[in-house]
């Protein structure tokens, strides 16, 4: 059930989620981002034991961190509420991310690029997120770490809002 425009939950939800399902703005919605971040602790515990790479620049890592993950969870979200069936999730990491994917820097330097795939390169917000993460952990990056995170923020924006505005339409919410 979508909550009317006269719910008394939708106080207390936020925002892009102001005609979500109770259950989704709950307390549950707390632990949910804590064992988010727990989990995330423990892959890099994990991958320390394998090899190490220290955290050149924290504050850029979690910064980008934060809102790659939550452009690309919100991205997911779209995909689902675009989706008719099962079968439709699989067009968007394979035709929409993978080729993003190859064209953003992810195994290998942009600079390589010749023209015009370095201009096209430069269009793709994912060069800009995989190159912000990049200079955290490392501290080298062909896009400068601002760049970056403008355009990593405005595309969380951009995103933001479309999915706020698919939810609050029920575009193909069920019931």
């Amino acid at each position: 059930m979508v909550f009317k425009a006269t719910s008394p939950i939708r106080g207390s939800c936020p925002v892009a989620f102001r005609c979500c399902r109770r259950e989704a703005c709950g307390p549950d919605s707390e632990i949910i981002a804590h064992s988010f971040i727990i989990v995330g602790v423990l892959v890099y515990l994990v991958a320390l034991s394998f090899t190490w790479f220290p955290v050149h620049h924290i504050a850029w890592t979690l910064f980008f961190t934060l809102f790659v993950t939550a452009t690309l969870a919100l991205l997911g979200m779209i995909a689902a509420l675009w989706a008719q069936k099962f079968d439709h999730l699989a067009i968007f990491p394979n035709f929409v991310l993978l080729p993003l994917a190859f064209l953003g820097g992810v195994f290998y330097s942009i600079d390589l690029l010749p023209e015009p795939w370095n201009t096209v390169s430069r269009l793709n917000p994912l060069l800009y997120m995989v190159n912000g993460l990049r200079y955290g952990f490392l501290g080298v990056a062909d896009v400068s770490p601002a760049t970056s995170a403008g355009v990593v923020l405005l595309s969380f924006l951009v995103v933001l809002c479309a999915a706020g505005a698919l939810l609050r339409s029920g575009y193909n919410l069920r019931s």
